[in-house]
Parts: C-alpha cells; sequence; structure tokens
C-alpha cells in the first residue's frame, strides 16, 4: 500500500487523508478500515510523503473522545494526538487536522488548539482545518435522519408519504404513544447511523438546545445560520411546559410536513459564531471543511464560501 501511495502521488496527488473518527461508519454500521488502522501502518504510509513537495498530510480525528469515560478524555486526546504527531514527523510535510468545537467534546477543540500551536514552536507545521459556520445537519420527515426515525410510533409511518406521514403524526393517539416509548438504538450494526446518534437522542433535553426551527430569514433574506438560543427547541418547550421531543414532533407535524430542523452540532456551544470567528481568524487555521457532496440527505456546505463573503466579509461581522 505504501508503494502504491508513493506511486499516487508521484502522479500528482495532492496528499493522503485518513479518517479517525468513530463517526464514520460502513454501509453496515461498521468501523472504517482507516479507523482501526495501527500505528504502524499509519506512519509507513505517512513516510510515503517524505521527500515529495507540495504534497499534505490530513486527518479527521475525534481522539476517541465518545470511548471511555470522560475522566479519561484529555488522556485519550494526548495518546492520540501523540500519533498524528509521529506521522507528521515521519512524512516531513504540513499535517492539517479537523478542528471542531465538538458537542460531545466540548474542551476538545481547546486542547487541540493548544497542541498545535505547540507543535508549531517546536518544528511541526501543523494547521487546524476549520469553517466559517457551525457544522450541523439539516433534519425533517423528508430527510434521511430525524430523531423522531428511534421511536416505533413513528417507524410504523415511515413507508407513507410525507404529507401523510405529518397528518399521522396529528393524531392525538399516535403522538401520545410516541412520547411516551422509550427510543429505540438507531447505530445497531445493520446501518451507517454512528453512535453519536444514540447519545443525541439519549440525551435529547441537552442536545435540543442547539436545535432550531430553520428559518429562511437570515442575512440577505437567506438561511439563518446563527439563531438565538430563546428560539431552540428546548426553549420553546420550557415556553409550552412540554418536552423538547413533544416540542420537536409538533413542529415536523404541520402543514404538509416540510419543516425542517437546524442543528448546528459543532461550533455553537455558545449560541452564536463568536467561536467560528475565532476558529477561523487564529493563525494556524485553513478554511477548508465542507460536506458538499457528502452526506446529502442531511447537509450540504457548498453555501459555504457565500456564507464567508455575506457574513464575515461584506457585512463585516466580528
Amino acid at each position: 500500500i505504501q508503494q502504491l501511495l508513493r506511486v499516487a502521488l508521484k502522479d500528482g496527488a495532492c496528499g493522503f487523508s485518513t479518517g479517525r473518527s468513530d463517526n464514520h461508519r460502513t454501509s453496515k454500521g461498521e468501523e472504517t478500515p482507516a479507523h482501526v488502522a495501527g500505528r504502524a501502518e499509519l506512519i509507513a504510509l505517512a513516510e510515503a510523503l517524505r521527500g515529495l513537495p507540495y504534497r499534505v498530510l490530513h486527518a479527521v480525528n475525534d481522539f476517541d473522545c465518545g470511548q471511555g469515560d470522560a475522566a479519561g478524555e484529555r488522556t485519550r486526546f494526548d495518546a492520540k494526538y501523540a500519533l498524528m504527531e509521529e506521522m507528521a514527523r515521519a512524512a516531513a510535510r504540513p499535517l492539517a487536522l479537523t478542528w471542531l468545537e465538538r458537542i460531545n467534546a466540548p474542551m476538545q477543540h481547546q486542547w487541540l488548539m493548544e497542541a498545535a500551536e505547540r507543535s508549531l514552536g517546536n518544528g511541526l507545521d501543523v494547521r487546524l482545518q476549520t469553517t466559517c459556520r457551525a457544522i450541523g445537519v439539516m433534519s425533517g420527515l423528508d430527510t434521511s435522519f430525524t430523531v423522531l426515525m428511534a421511536y416505533p410510533a413513528y417507524r410504523e409511518i415511515m413507508h407513507l408519504p410525507v404529507a401523510e406521514r405529518a397528518a399521522a403524526l396529528r393524531d392525538p393517539a399516535r403522538r401520545e404513544r410516541l412520547l411516551a416509548e422509550a427510543p429505540l438504538r438507531l447505530a445497531n450494526g445493520d446501518t451507517a447511523m454512528p453512535p453519536l446518534v444514540d447519545q443525541l437522542v439519549g440525551r435529547l433535553n441537552e442536545a435540543s438546545m442547539p436545535m432550531f426551527p430553520f428559518e429562511e430569514a437570515g442575512e440577505n433574506g437567506g438561511p439563518n445560520y446563527e439563531p438565538a438560543m430563546n428560539t431552540s427547541f428546548f426553549a420553546r418547550a420550557q415556553q409550552r411546559g412540554i418536552t423538547p421531543l413533544a416540542a420537536i414532533c409538533d413542529y415536523l407535524a404541520e402543514g404538509d410536513g416540510g419543516n425542517l430542523i437546524y442543528f448546528p452540532i459543532f461550533n455553537y456551544l455558545a449560541g452564536s459564531l463568536d467561536t467560528a470567528y475565532k476558529m477561523v481568524t487564529h493563525p494556524q487555521s485553513l478554511l477548508a471543511l465542507g460536506d458538499a457532496g457528502a452526506h446529502v440527505g442531511t447537509v450540504c456546505d457548498a453555501s459555504l464560501s457565500s456564507t464567508l463573503l455575506t457574513h464575515w466579509t461584506r457585512a463585516g461581522k466580528n
């Protein structure tokens, strides 16, 4: 594999990228080969870049934040980051790492920034790939995922057209049954759903704090990518004296079922784009993230360049 990679790099490939994220799964729900690759294999592949100019090394890595208990999170991060540094030394080329403020590991982005700064001080060219807005998903009755999929009362009607599904959710008996049900496990090995989905469904009260009705009321009439926290489903539920699940269910059941939920999973824990601003203005950051072609059932980030120009450049936000 190392020889094949070397040939590809000489033929014009811009670099080598690997994924060390628990959120990346095969269509059968299995860990990807990159996630389980051992140290020796990763170092050998990194060495294929040595001596080749204009080539870069990249990794998306959650640093095992979902593995084990919270008390050991920093130790796991340090160990996984040390492996990234080893790869950078073996390659003798710049290393770019995906940089996120994670909802399930809120301190990790700070640790990664500090570690990258230390690496640069020690002569390793480590860059932090980030983006100009929160990273999230759109969910609804007509997307690939909605939290309602975890509940049997909804799964019974998933075969129906969207408008009929919405009408079925408005039935008081079905709504009451759904709200009383325990959620099913979605990352069960038969789908590409990552374990993070089950964690979010299981902690929906907390997860609903950064879940918002998707509004076409932002800058220039476009999408609002900086919604106020008092418009979240958690806040709406508190205002009505119901659970966040009930608020989500009622919203998705409205009209023809076309409502969408905007869920900024990463870079929005402060309830604003302040974190994104700090990240994009960091001297080691690269504006390089975006799922313009992947995960298209829940997100399309092809508009990131437009957000950068309209929000940060033309509007002069800071």
